[in-house]
């Protein structure tokens, strides 16, 4: 990389137009004007290149040539020489690595925690349905030792049938009525 010189043939990418503070016309552009070029974006071109536009916009780069804070680099060229498989690292609350496992490794992984949440889950699940068949035993047990009237006089007619309590409120229409009558004498009979 050297100076530019008046006479000399440049590639130029990523270049702005600075000083402008809206689009002008390019043969009515004030002396403030300045054409920004970047050290990354800007290279020498061979003595007998077209001058205008060019098909290919970006052109490669060599790393060595490339300036830190030089602006935008076109392209690069790269050859691949060796491709690594993906690793998994597992890490602990505290930021530390527990464990380092490729694809087949962390795929049995995944399926242990699985496993793990599923059980866990089912283990909740059954804690809560314990919970509340006690707290539904418990007030079946209460419900039964209140006297019928009582309940009657709170107007809900319980019924006890194979562990399941039905609760239903006392209805005002005749039909209904006839129908709540008839499991309060149910009840009274047991």
């Amino acid at each position: 990389m050297g100076r530019i010189f008046v006479g000399q043939k440049l590639r130029i990418f990523g270049a702005q137009l600075d000083g402008l503070p809206q689009p002008t016309p390019p043969l009515e552009l004030p002396p403030s004007a300045m054409l920004k070029l970047y050290a990354n974006g800007t290279r020498r071109a061979r003595w007998d290149a077209k001058l205008g536009a060019q098909r290919q916009l970006a052109f490669s780069v060599n790393i060595p040539s490339i300036v830190l804070s030089g602006g935008v680099i076109p392209a690069i060229d790269v050859i691949v020489v060796r491709t690594y498989r993906c690793l998994f690292m597992e890490k602990d609350a505290d930021g530390r690595t527990v464990a380092v496992r490729n694809e087949h490794g962390e795929e049995i992984a995944s399926a242990k925690h699985q496993e793990y949440v599923a059980t866990m889950l089912a283990k909740k699940q059954q804690q809560v349905q314990a919970e509340v068949m006690r707290e539904f035993e418990q007030e079946e047990r209460e419900l039964e030792r209140m006297p019928k009237q009582r309940l009657l006089r709170q107007g809900i007619v319980y019924h006890v049938q194979k562990r399941a309590l039905v609760a239903a409120p006392l209805v005002t229409t005749q039909r209904q009525r006839a129908v709540s009558n008839e499991c309060v004498r149910s009840m009274c009979r047991d």
